[in-house]
């Protein structure tokens, strides 16, 4: 969404901040953004590898903010897939609902560690005599393995792995995100 773009903004709590794109993955559907000033509590990242179908996840993001307006929401679904669309390895299938805006978002597990970027949804498809069957929560997500090799080489500091305090509710770890995520916009 950032590639050839003219301006990219990153806004927070009503304050508009200047983004520049420092790395694109256009393969992936990747990009790494860098805001001088702006300070936010990271999201610890999650290797790929142990990350099992049926696993709960959510994300927080922006979608839809001329009808559903500018504060974050949360979708809650599941891994349905450990690869997306044909089988790619690149990405997870899940249940999570997704919108136009949350594009670039993260995918986060109920620890609250980043597992993946959402990136896309199936659109509607025919059934075996043409007629238009829509998809229902059929969305994909990059996996954090194609993430972390690009901010390897940045001076980004990578948290590990979190598990969840056993008294920590899932609310919590849902007000945690959404105090590090903010809405992007492409010019």
């Amino acid at each position: 969404m950032v590639k050839g773009a003219s301006k990219v903004e990153v806004l927070s709590k009503d304050k508009s901040w200047k983004a520049k794109v420092i790395q694109l993955d256009s393969l992936n559907d990747l990009a790494v953004l860098q805001v001088e000033g702006m300070q936010l509590p990271a999201i610890p990242i999650r290797q790929s590898t142990d990350v099992k179908v049926g696993q709960t996840v959510f994300t927080v993001g922006f979608p839809n903010i001329e009808l559903q307006g500018s504060n974050p929401k949360m979708t809650k679904g599941d891994i349905s897939s450990i690869t997306g669309l044909q089988d790619s390895p690149t990405c997870w299938q899940i249940s999570v609902p997704i919108q136009t805006g949350n594009s670039g978002g993260p995918l986060i597990d109920e620890d609250g560690n980043v597992i993946g970027v959402i990136v896309s949804r199936l659109n509607s498809g025919q059934d075996a005599s043409g007629n238009s069957v829509p998809t229902q929560n059929v969305n994909y997500a990059v996996k954090s393995a194609y993430l972390l090799p690009m901010l390897s080489g940045l001076d980004v500091k990578i948290l590990s792995n979190k598990k969840k305090w056993f008294l920590k509710t899932f609310e919590s770890v849902v007000e945690d995100a959404e105090r590090s995520v903010v809405m992007i916009l492409v010019y």
